[in-house]
C-alpha cells in the first residue's frame, strides 16, 4: 500500500507563543512510538527575551512531565540545512553529528535538531530552564508516522 507524504507527516505545537517565566517548565510529552525515521524538533524565540534560557529534550516511558530523563547526546543530531547547502565531509555543521540547542538569550533565534527515534523511550517533550526567566518560545515536532490501516 502506497502511503502519501501528507497522511504521514505529523507537524504538532507543543509549545505555541509560550511565556516562560521563573526556572522553567517541561512540555511537550509526545508519543512517538508510531514514528519513523528521525524526529524534528524546533524551536523559535523572538528576541527581546531576558536572562539564558536553556533547551533540553527529554523523554519518559509514560506520558508525565515527572520523571522525565534527558535524551542522550547520540540520539540528538544535526538536521539537514537549507536546501543548496553543501556540507564539507567531517565538518562540524554536517547533518547526522551530535548537537544541542544553543542557549536563548535576548538574540531572536531559530533551532532545529533531529532526534533518532531508535535511541529514545515513547514519550519525548522540552525542558526549558534558567533563572529569573522572561522568554517566549515556539516548539514544534514534525515526524513521519508509520503506515498502518
Amino acid at each position: 500500500m502506497f502511503n502519501y507524504l501528507a497522511d504521514s507527516t505529523v507537524v504538532l505545537s507543543v509549545a505555541n507563543n509560550l511565556a516562560v517565566t521563573g526556572t522553567g517548565t517541561t512540555v511537550g510529552m509526545i508519543d512517538v512510538s508510531n514514528a519513523v525515521g528521525p524526529i524534528l524538533i524546533t524551536c523559535v524565540s523572538p528576541a527581546g527575551g531576558t536572562n539564558t534560557m536553556t533547551i533540553t529534550p527529554v523523554m519518559n516511558t509514560i506520558n508525565s512531565t515527572t520523571g522525565v530523563t534527558n535524551i542522550p547526546a547520540n540520539a540528538l543530531v544535526i538536521a539537514a540545512g537549507t536546501i543548496g547547502t553543501v556540507y564539507a565531509p567531517g565538518a562540524t555543521n554536517s547533518p547526522g553529528l551530535p548537537a544541542t540547542f544553543a542557549t536563548v538569550t535576548s538574540t531572536a533565534v531559530v533551532q532545529t535538531l533531529a532526534v533518532l527515534r531508535e535511541l529514545t523511550q515513547r514519550y519525548i517533550g522540552v525542558t526549558l530552564s534558567g533563572a529569573t526567566l522572561t522568554q517566549t518560545i515556539t516548539i514544534t515536532v514534525t515526524y513521519m508516522k508509520q503506515y498502518t490501516l
